[in-house]
C-alpha cells in the first residue's frame, strides 16, 4: 500500500482537520477502499486488529469465511448500503466481524470508494451460543419435568411444545398438531375466555374445566395459562392439573388420617383394657395369697379350697386375656396357622360346656344338638370360637337362670347357636361390636378385652363361615356361628 499522503495543516480547512483528527482518534474499525480493493485509508483501530491491511488488498484480507466483500461493495453502489458478516484473521486469531458497507467517493480524486465499518461479533456470537445452549437445556428440563405443560402459538394455537407428563395425561399422538388446547375444552366459551385473557396480556386461571383426552377419555382439569415468547414468537404456556388425581390423593390422605385416628383410639382402648384386665385378677391373686400366708394355720380346708378356686379363676382370666391378645396379633399378621380336618363338633362343645360349668355354677347351660355334627374345621379355632361365645353368654347374663346352646346342620352348613338373657347390646352398637377393642355400653363393670367377638368373626371368615348377632339392650343376645360342612381345596 502506498504511504498515506501527508497533509499540511495550512492546506486543509478547519472542518477537514477536525474530521481527520476524529478519524485518527476513533476506536471504530473503519477502512476506506477503492473499487479495486485498494486500501485508501484505515483507522488505527482497524490497523491494530488487521495489520495485513498495511500491505495487502482489502479483498485479500477480507477473503475469508463469510460474505464476499467485493459483492457487498457492488450492492452498496446500487443501494447506497450493504451489510454482512465474515470470519477474519486478526492479530490474535480468527474472529467473526459484521461489515457495514456504504458507498462514497474518494475525497482526493472523486473516484468511487467504499467505507467499511467492522464490528467484532465474538462476544455477540458467544452470547448467542450460550443462549442457544440454555434454550436446549431448558427444553430438555421441560421435556422430563413432571408437570403437564403445553406451549402453543398465540396467534393460531398451534402446538409448539409438550412435556412428557402432558403427553401422557392427554394421550397425545406423536404427530399431534393444531390447536391442542382448544380440544381440551368441552365448552367453547371457556376456551374463548382463556384466549381473551391472554390476548389482553393477562394471566388466566386456575380454572376447573371438563374436557377430553385425544383417546376420548373424560378429564377434569385445572388449567392456568400465561403469555410468553418461545423461539422468537408470541406463545402461551398452559399448565394442566388432573383434578381427579388430586381428588384421589385427597381421599387417600383422608383415609390415612382416619386410619391414624382409629389406631390412636385403638391404642387408648387397648391400654385401658389391659390395665383393667390385669389389675383385677392380680389383686385377687395377691389378696388371696396374703390371706393364706397370714392365716394358714387357722384356715379350714373348705376356706383354703375357696381361696384356691378364686386364685385359679383369676389365673384363668389372665391366661385368657394373654391368649386372646396373642391370637389377635397372630391373626393380624397372618401367622395363625389354619389346619382343618374332619372333626365332630358335639363332643368338643360338650367338653367346653363342662369346663364352663365347673368354673361358673350359674346360669345353667342347656345343650340341644344333633347326634353328630361333623365338619372340616380347625379344632383349635372352633374351640376358641365356641368357648368365647359361651363365656360371653355366661358373663353377660349373671342373673339369668339359663343359657341355651344349640348345634345342628342347616343345608350344607353347621350352625352353633348360643342364646342368653343378659344385658344385651344396644341396636346402634351392633355394627361396631365386632371391631377390635370395642365394648358395648351395657358391659360397664363387667370384665372383658373387647377382642373376643372380633376374633370369633375373623376365625369364622377364615373357615368361609360367618358370625351373626341378634341383640337388644336388656333383652339378651343370640349369637349364631355358621360354618361350611366341607372345606374347598386351597
Amino acid at each position: 500500500m502506498s504511504e498515506s499522503p501527508t497533509f499540511a495543516a495550512a492546506a486543509l480547512p478547519p472542518e477537514d482537520l477536525r474530521a481527520l483528527e476524529a478519524f485518527r482518534q476513533s476506536a471504530q474499525m473503519t477502512v476506506m477502499v477503492g473499487a479495486d480493493g485498494s486500501v485508501l485509508a484505515v483507522s488505527p483501530a482497524a490497523l491494530a486488529e488487521l495489520p495485513a491491511l498495511e500491505h495487502s488488498s482489502a479483498w485479500t484480507v477480507f477473503g475469508a469465511t463469510g460474505a464476499d466483500p467485493a459483492q457487498l461493495c457492488v450492492e452498496a453502489g446500487r443501494r447506497g448500503w450493504a451489510g454482512g458478516a465474515m470470519q477474519l484473521q486478526t492479530a490474535t486469531g480468527r474472529a467473526w466481524f459484521s461489515l457495514d458497507v456504504r458507498a462514497t467517493h474518494d475525497p482526493l480524486g472523486g473516484a468511487p470508494a467504499y467505507v467499511i465499518n467492522l464490528s467484532d461479533l465474538s462476544t455477540h456470537r458467544a452470547l448467542e451460543a450460550r443462549a442457544s445452549q440454555s434454550e436446549r437445556t431448558l427444553q430438555l428440563v421441560l421435556k422430563v419435568a413432571p408437570v403437564a405443560l403445553l406451549i402453543s402459538d398465540r396467534q393460531d394455537g398451534r402446538l409448539l411444545f409438550a412435556t412428557a407428563a402432558a403427553s401422557r395425561l392427554l394421550a397425545l399422538p406423536e404427530d399431534a398438531h393444531g390447536d391442542v388446547v382448544a380440544r381440551l375444552y368441552a365448552a367453547h366459551a371457556d376456551h374463548d375466555a382463556m384466549r381473551s385473557a391472554i390476548g389482553a396480556g393477562d394471566t388466566y386461571g386456575p380454572v376447573d374445566v371438563e374436557g377430553r383426552a385425544f383417546n376420548g377419555a373424560a378429564l377434569s382439569l385445572r388449567i392456568s395459562a400465561v403469555p410468553c415468547v418461545y423461539e422468537g414468537r408470541l406463545a402461551i404456556v398452559t399448565t394442566l392439573l388432573d383434578i381427579d388425581e388430586v381428588r384421589r390423593s385427597e381421599r387417600a390422605l383422608q383415609a390415612a388420617l382416619e386410619h391414624e385416628r382409629d389406631l390412636n383410639q385403638l391404642q387408648r382402648r387397648f391400654v385401658s383394657m389391659l390395665s383393667h384386665e390385669f389389675r383385677v385378677p392380680l389383686a385377687v391373686i395377691d389378696s388371696s395369697a396374703q390371706r393364706m400366708m397370714r392365716k394358714a394355720y387357722d384356715m379350714s380346708a373348705d376356706d383354703i379350697r375357696k381361696r384356691g378356686v378364686r386364685i385359679r379363676a383369676a389365673v384363668a382370666r389372665l391366661t385368657e386375656t394373654v391368649d386372646t391378645l396373642l391370637e389377635d396379633a397372630r391373626m393380624a399378621e397372618g401367622s395363625l396357622e389354619f389346619s382343618p380336618r374332619r372333626i365332630d363338633l358335639i363332643p368338643l362343645m360338650r367338653a367346653i360346656i363342662q369346663q364352663q360349668a365347673e368354673l361358673q355354677l350359674r346360669p345353667r347351660i342347656e345343650f340341644a344338638h344333633d347326634e353328630s355334627l361333623k365338619v372340616d374345621a380347625d379344632p383349635f379355632m372352633v374351640e376358641h370360637m365356641f368357648a368365647n361365645l359361651l363365656s360371653n353368654a355366661v358373663k353377660y347374663a349373671p342373673d339369668s337362670d339359663c343359657v341355651w346352646v344349640g348345634a345342628g346342620q342347616q343345608g350344607d352348613r353347621a350352625e352353633i347357636v348360643v342364646r342368653d338373657q343378659g344385658v344385651g347390646i344396644p341396636a346402634g352398637e351392633l355394627q361396631q361390636i365386632c371391631n377390635r377393642f370395642f365394648r358395648a355400653s351395657t358391659s360397664a363393670g363387667i370384665p372383658g378385652t373387647g377382642l373376643g367377638l372380633h376374633l370369633v368373626r375373623q376365625l369364622a371368615e377364615r373357615h368361609g363361615g360367618e358370625l351373626r348377632l341378634d341383640s337388644a339392650a336388656g333383652a339378651g343376645t343370640t349369637a349364631t356361628l355358621s360354618l361350611p360342612i366341607h372345606q374347598a381345596p386351597r
